[in-house]
């Protein structure tokens, strides 16, 4: 027998004391909430504490338990099943139920729902009261000396449609007799503390997948699901639906994004999808070494897309060509002006088979003051087939600001710049309206591009902003070209 006590403490419960000898129930208590009173005077009389108990139903207890919008402040219900001719259950409560540790911890963290089942009359009831929540009951198969009980309860997190569910909740055996069901450990104060920790943290989790479980909450299927995180980064799925969702990625191998330079991030993803997974990154070189390991981002074998916020030099842009071979698409995200001779020499000292090259940026530079060294030689070894570039709300160099007073100072150096990419096929350019009318000279689109013998289409396109001050990309022309004779046609 272990309460963490010794025999002594049963001579507590020796003596003519009518308010021991009687059950905390009178018989047949078919009133819920007068039982829950019955059993709180009881302890007071008996222990001189007692844990705060719901006063009301078992299943309103269980509904007030899940009720709120929050997730942390969702709670475990703690059913406890008291049989007074149990030889453990007074050592039990006197000891460690009713001690001002076990109070308190309960009083945040569940709601404490209490029966007493000494007479068969009351057992009938709180098998009918049971009944309400699941068809099984916690009460089969227990004979006298298992008690007292204590039983967790929470909602389900199971895959299946609610409408095929024979109950919201689930429940676990914590506790029988003076052993903790789980473990099988001797029950005192501090194990069973640890236990109902355990339980609660298991309540959370679940509660956490449930508030992104489309499937029970709106009957959408896991190939749904799947279809719906293709459109969203794995930051966004973590952060909307939790980092339940991610078994989920994990067994389906679903490809993700991942726009963080966290190592906490990374290790937390790391632990629950596999490596090859990830497919594209957006990451910030400054901020990242040298708080990323090398072989973290070298894990990532199957690396297609990256995304670099302001990269510093090309040396940056080298480490990452050796930690991912097989990229095929970068992007450059710039907060400020962009400087067309430093991409330049990024794009000279990289030799992987990149097929699509965007640049992101406020705005540009002039360049004309050197234009020799930016437009020398062609990126012959480059296979860009897809050049975009974007270009932000800043105004553009004007004819005053350009070095060589080039009207559209801007259109030219970018069209010099495509004109060295001699595979590329397809170009888009993205640029606020205050900017448009430098992308219109069509003379410089006609004269600048005849390297570019395998050009099929350029669109220029530009942010439109809405009454709510939300933008969205309207096309404002797209050119067409035939690379057999090089005729353009305009739409």
């Amino acid at each position: 027998m272990s309460f963490d006590t010794d025999e002594s403490d049963y001579d507590n419960f020796d003596d003519d004391n009518s308010s021991i000898k009687k059950p905390p129930l009178p018989d047949n208590c078919q009133d819920e909430v007068q039982g829950i009173d019955y059993i709180s005077a009881c302890f007071m009389n008996r222990y001189n504490a007692c844990p705060v108990f719901y006063r009301d139903s078992l299943d309103n207890a269980c509904q007030e338990a899940f009720k709120s919008t929050i997730i942390k402040e969702r709670r475990p219900v703690l059913l406890y099943i008291h049989h007074d001719w149990s030889t453990y259950t007074n050592v039990f409560c006197s000891n460690i139920f009713c001690s001002e540790t076990l109070i308190e911890y309960l009083l945040d963290n569940y709601i404490v729902w209490p029966w007493d089942i000494t007479y068969e009359s009351n057992r009938n009831k709180l098998i009918q009261i049971w009944e309400k929540l699941s068809p099984a009951g916690p009460l089969e198969n227990y004979s006298l000396e298992q008690y007292p009980l204590l039983i967790g309860i929470m909602r389900k997190s199971s895959k299946e449609s609610p409408w095929l569910s024979s109950s919201e909740y689930e429940w676990k055996s914590l506790l029988t007799r003076d052993r903790l069901t789980r473990t099988q450990e001797a029950v005192t104060r501090e194990t069973l503390k640890q236990e109902l920790e355990t339980f609660n943290k298991e309540c959370h989790d679940h509660e956490e997948t449930l508030s992104f479980d489309f499937s029970a909450r709106s009957g959408l299927c896991s190939k749904v699901m799947l279809e719906i995180v293709q459109y969203l980064s794995l930051n966004d799925i973590v952060n909307a639906f939790s980092s339940s969702i991610l078994p989920l990625l994990y067994e389906n191998e679903t490809k993700v994004h991942i726009s963080q330079t966290n190592t906490t991030f990374f290790n937390m993803v790391l632990w629950k999808i596999r490596p090859e997974q990830i497919v594209s990154l957006r990451l910030n070189p400054s901020l990242l070494f040298p708080e990323i390991p090398s072989f973290m981002l070298h894990s990532f074998s199957n690396l297609i897309s990256l995304t670099l916020v302001n990269p510093m030099h090309a040396g940056e842009i080298n480490k990452y060509a050796f930690y991912f071979p097989k990229l095929i698409c970068l992007s450059l995200y710039y907060d400020n002006e962009a400087d067309f001779l430093e991409i330049r020499s990024i794009l000279s000292q990289i030799r992987e088979p990149i097929k699509r090259f965007e640049i992101h940026c406020a705005g540009a530079f002039c360049t004309h003051y050197n234009g020799y060294e930016l437009y020398q030689s062609s990126l012959q070894d480059w296979n860009v087939e897809y050049f975009l570039i974007e270009i932000g709300p800043l105004l553009l160099p004007s004819m005053s600001q350009c070095i060589q007073g080039c009207k559209s100072c801007f259109l030219a150096t970018t069209l010099k710049f495509m004109n060295t990419m001699i595979n590329i096929r397809h170009v888009r350019l993205i640029t606020d309206k205050c900017n448009l009318d430098q992308f219109l000279v069509w003379n410089e689109w006609k004269t600048s591009t005849s390297n570019c013998k395998k050009l099929k289409t350029i669109t220029v396109e530009t942010w439109t902003h809405t009454s709510s001050g939300e933008r969205y990309v309207e096309k404002a022309i797209e050119f067409y070209t035939c690379p057999q004779n090089h005729q353009t046609i305009t739409d």
